[in-house]
């Protein structure tokens, strides 16, 4: 019964919306189109909510609904056309563009984020640590730096987000005989802090006093953030890893401040102005049935979900700079595509596979026409 009333709701409140859209002048119809696509979207996550308990199965179930949405309206889409009755694009575009929000915001989860405060603790220790201190550290030194100055920290005093004080052995954490972390510099296997402890020149060595002092209270601040569980298994991952491009760029950011959350919750959202730039750009290239498709696409995937790398440190950069060079060929600016192109593939060297298919294109008019074509 729940559900039938949930599907006369949605037939009735279509009904209106088609009706009242009849009814305004063209003037008005823009903006009642978006103020529906947002009613749209919440009332559909409503819905979701009231069948479904569990947050993460309704995010998933919701993708999966989505998805098939989109499919579905493509097919009627073109079985319309076949009977030369093509649906008004004014509708094809408030649908496709409502189905494009409703995918962005299940990317976000629905905005139940899954870790507090929209930044990722154990993705910002590795990114900015990583390259707030490269110099000192390199790509080895992030773990065995933390277990010294963890050492030195000693016993310290913190205030909990409840607000009460707490008390943190730290020297004694640190020595644990349990206590491991990843030997980035060597085998690559789990190793005895115990081992890095009893010689702290190291790394101590590489850091001026100055810069040590701000080393150590950014590692308080990432303990004291994290439980013990978390914090610990945070030094088996396996270190930090951007290429040196990317260093450059995150260097001059990470050393703008000490870490504070409000900081590092200002890096986490430099990733949403990227993504906002992708799909700005996608609509400005393409037209809104590309930032649609692209959108849903996107939102409705599962195999690189919000929970990996959102609220982290720049981790988006890469997408932004590699859709771009697709949207700057499609408007003919070909210099700026090829150095969109390059500019992603040295942030992550893996979009440099999309130079491939431009290759094929250029090859295949070198076979035909025995030149390269000056765009190309």
């Amino acid at each position: 019964s729940q559900i039938a009333g949930i599907i006369v709701g949605a037939l009735l409140y279509f009904s209106l919306v088609y009706f009242v859209d009849r009814g305004l002048k063209t003037s008005s119809r823009v903006l009642f189109r978006y103020v529906a696509a947002a009613a749209t979207t919440g009332l559909f996550f409503l819905g979701v909510n009231r069948l479904i308990d569990d947050h993460a199965r309704g995010v998933d179930v919701s993708k999966a609904m989505i998805a098939i949405t989109a499919a579905a309206c493509v097919f009627y889409e073109a079985h319309r056309a076949g009977q030369q009755r093509p649906v008004a694009e004014r509708w094809k575009k408030f649908i496709g563009v409502t189905l494009g929000v409703v995918a962005i915001v299940l990317y976000f989860n629905g905005f139940k984020f899954g870790y507090k405060k929209y930044y990722h603790r154990w993705d910002q220790y590795h990114y900015y640590m990583g390259a707030k201190y490269f110099r000192e550290m390199g790509y080895d030194g992030l773990y065995k730096c933390s277990v010294i100055a963890q050492e030195e920290l000693g016993t310290i005093t913190y205030e909990q987000d409840n607000g009460k004080t707490a008390r943190l052995d730290m020297k004694k954490e640190v020595r644990h005989p349990d206590k491991k972390i990843r030997n980035l510099g060597g085998d690559n296997l789990l190793m005895p802090a115990a081992e890095v402890l009893d010689n702290p020149a190291i790394c101590k060595d590489r850091f001026s006093a100055e810069r040590w002092e701000a080393y150590k209270e950014d590692v308080k601040f990432f303990r004291t953030q994290s439980d013990k569980g978390y914090w610990e298994d945070m030094q088996k991952d396996h270190g930090y890893n951007p290429p040196p491009v990317w260093t450059v760029g995150g260097y001059f950011l990470a050393g703008l401040s000490p870490a504070t959350v409000p900081y590092l919750q200002f890096l986490a959202s430099l990733d949403l102005f990227y993504l906002f730039g992708m799909f700005a750009a996608l609509w400005w290239a393409f037209g809104w049935r590309v930032f649609a498709v692209g959108a849903i696409f996107w939102g409705c995937q599962a195999s690189a979900p919000f929970y990996w790398t959102g609220g982290a440190f720049l981790r988006q950069d890469w997408l932004f700079f590699l859709v771009l060079s697709a949207c700057f060929v499609r408007k003919k600016y070909f210099a700026l595509a090829g150095a969109a192109m390059v500019y992603a593939g040295l942030l992550r060297i893996f979009p440099g596979l999309a130079v491939v298919g431009w290759l094929v294109v250029a090859g295949a008019y070198i076979v035909r026409h025995k030149r390269m074509a000056k765009d190309h």
